[in-house]
């Protein structure tokens, strides 16, 4: 019944449990409005209370909630044998409530716009500003709506991103302000790296196109 009532979208990121005395590390992998979808090393038996603490990428404070294990099941992750298990809230603040929801509608939001417009490989190195502060990172895909980009940083939903790209040996010069609607920890270049969604706000659309014929033709 949860999983009706209450949308999931792919979250990844770690998630410490307390059960009776003992406290576990797991990853979630997917969130609602009433409850996470989790990986494990150890099994939890169904119908266990539990204590849950973890972080959204909305750079605000920890979320901690009581919850109940509704099903667990074997699985292999990463070559690992390990515990898929499907957690309920059973209490939690309905200001993280909302934040969860939230997080969860800007996610799929994205995604929708993700499917509406074609994406494009395209592996380069791009700066991008936020607030004052210079970086680089690397662009994975690219389309009319947004891009994916890889930093080696946090990038929290909702910060307003400056993106400035030269494309060597070509008169492309791509400049476009955005907003990172999703971001989450992966295992790209760096030991620590983060997988970031950038939905534009502001950019030179023809510049833009630009960019996505140089891609297509680079991927040929």
């Amino acid at each position: 019944m949860e999983r009706r009532r209450w949308k999931r979208e792919k979250l990844e990121c770690k998630v410490n449990l307390r059960v009776s005395n003992e406290v576990y590390e797991g990853e979630i992998q997917n969130i609602g409005g009433g409850g996470i979808g989790i990986i494990i090393n150890k099994q939890i038996g169904e119908k266990i209370p539990l204590a849950i603490v973890f972080n959204l990428p909305d750079n605000l404070p920890e979320i901690i909630a009581n919850g109940l294990t509704m099903w667990t099941s074997p699985t292999i992750h990463q070559g690992n044998e390990v515990y898929r298990a499907g957690i309920q809230f059973t209490e939690i603040h309905e200001n993280d409530r909302k934040r969860i929801i939230d997080f969860v509608e800007k996610r799929g939001a994205f995604l929708k716009e993700k499917r509406a417009f074609k994406r494009h490989e395209l592996d380069g190195t791009i700066k991008y500003k936020i607030g004052q502060e210079f970086n680089f990172g690397r662009i994975r895909d690219i389309g009319l709506g947004g891009l994916c980009l890889i930093v080696n940083k946090k990038l929290n939903v909702g910060d307003e991103i400056k993106l400035e790209l030269d494309v060597p040996k070509t008169p492309i010069t791509f400049v476009a302000s955005g907003e990172v609607v999703w971001s989450q920890r992966t295992a790209e270049r760096w030991s620590e790296s983060y997988s970031i969604g950038i939905k534009f706000k502001r950019i030179d659309e023809s510049n833009l196109r630009k960019l996505i014929d140089y891609a297509q033709k680079k991927k040929k």
